[in-house]
């Protein structure tokens, strides 16, 4: 998570980053504060809110209206807070205080006792959206671990989103109780610890599936496209890692096409689109029916972290002979091409990859799903 949040142009720090920054000012404040420990409530549907008196002991409660997201916050006339995470867009005007008025008043005690009351104060100023801010992962789980599961899911949307620089109400809405269904996914995205109970592989495949509906149609093909990205980027591999799914004939077969010298150079090369390997040439030359298959299968295995079984990886191999531009597209064409296919050939694009993944089993379809909604909150 936090070199995912470092990688952006915008740091987005979960409520916890600007905290780094301050603390080291007020260490001496916040390290005498007792840590708070996780909890696993779900959201009731009221939520006590501070009034604006400053009274110490003065609190109300009031019923949240219908979850529809607006882009700027919306409060009562008595400065009580009328919304949730759920409904929280992000801008250059969206300070901390915005994230505060949408979390319960037990949340917020958690935090100030996290942190110390004078971090807490000088955090509630600050924009969310801040361009140099120094990650403290120590922070960001503080924080997080004072949240409730259901804000814990929904702050991860809101800082996903954040780091997009995606404003879709329709999507939000769409994707909120689809997100709320698999909790343990953003715990763990989130670097926190997860002790409940997982939903099956079946069940996140379809999860899965209906997220990925949530966002308009022209937005899906880039989309997963850009899923596919970072699920090659969290698994980072060279052209020796598979090699082993090519014959001895057609390892030879590109050192007399490419020399010996370039073929050893190709070896230690990122294995992603573009580069010699790309070469449609050396493909008609040196390729079989069932080549491409077994480098998939070979590349999968990779991804999951284990080897496939023999059914699945049969099943694979007789995929890719069929649709052999699926698997050109996916492992030798560039990701700029990618995003440049006309619209018809993406969507014949996804439709394969639906099928293709059908040749899992259960366990490693449970692997898939995993390291698709990694990369899914990624992108």
């Amino acid at each position: 998570m936090y070199e995912y949040l470092r990688s952006h142009r915008i740091r987005i720090t979960g409520a916890a980053l600007a905290v780094a920054l301050i603390a080291g000012a007020c260490s001496s404040d916040s390290e005498s504060e007792p840590a708070p420990t996780v909890t696993t409530t779900t959201v009731a549907s009221t939520t006590t809110a501070p009034t604006t008196t400053t009274s110490p002991a003065t609190t109300t409660t009031t019923t949240l209206p219908a979850t529809t997201p607006t882009a700027t916050v919306a409060q009562t006339e008595t400065g009580q807070p009328s919304g949730t995470l759920a409904d929280l867009f992000v801008d250059e005007s969206t300070t901390y205080q915005d994230v505060m008025d949408r979390i319960s008043e037990d949340e917020r005690a958690c935090i100030k006792a996290a942190f110390g009351e004078m971090v807490y104060t000088i955090l509630v100023t600050r924009p969310v959206l801040t361009e140099d801010a120094a990650s403290d992962p120590d922070a960001v789980t503080r924080l997080l671990s004072c949240l409730t599961q259901d804000n814990v899911v929904m702050a991860m949307l809101v800082y996903r989103d954040a780091a997009a620089g995606r404003i879709n109400e329709e999507t939000r809405r769409c994707v909120v109780p689809l997100a709320l269904q698999i909790p343990e996914s953003y715990y763990e995205h989130a670097g926190l610890e997860w002790e409940g109970e997982r939903v099956s592989a079946k069940e996140l495949a379809e999860i899965n599936s209906q997220l990925l509906q949530c966002f308009p149609a022209e937005e899906v093909a880039a989309l997963q496209f850009r899923i596919y990205q970072q699920v090659v980027e969290m698994v980072p591999m060279v052209w020796s890692d598979v090699t082993e799914a090519f014959t001895e004939a057609e390892r030879d077969c590109f050192r007399e096409h490419i020399g010996d010298d370039e073929f050893t150079a190709i070896l230690d090369s990122p294995l992603r689109g573009g580069g010699a390997m790309s070469d449609h040439e050396l493909h008609e030359a040196c390729f079989g029916r069932d080549t491409p298959g077994r480098l998939y299968a070979a590349f999968v295995g990779m991804l999951l972290g284990t080897d496939l079984t023999e059914e699945s990886a049969i099943c694979m191999i007789d995929f890719a002979a069929d649709h052999e531009h699926y698997i050109d597209y996916l492992l030798f064409t560039p990701y700029e091409d990618k995003l440049a296919l006309e619209a018809e050939t993406r969507a014949e694009f996804l439709q394969d990859g639906y099928r293709l993944h059908s040749c899992f089993n259960d366990d490693e379809s449970q692997r898939w799903n995993n390291l698709y909604l990694e990369a899914f909150q990624r992108s």
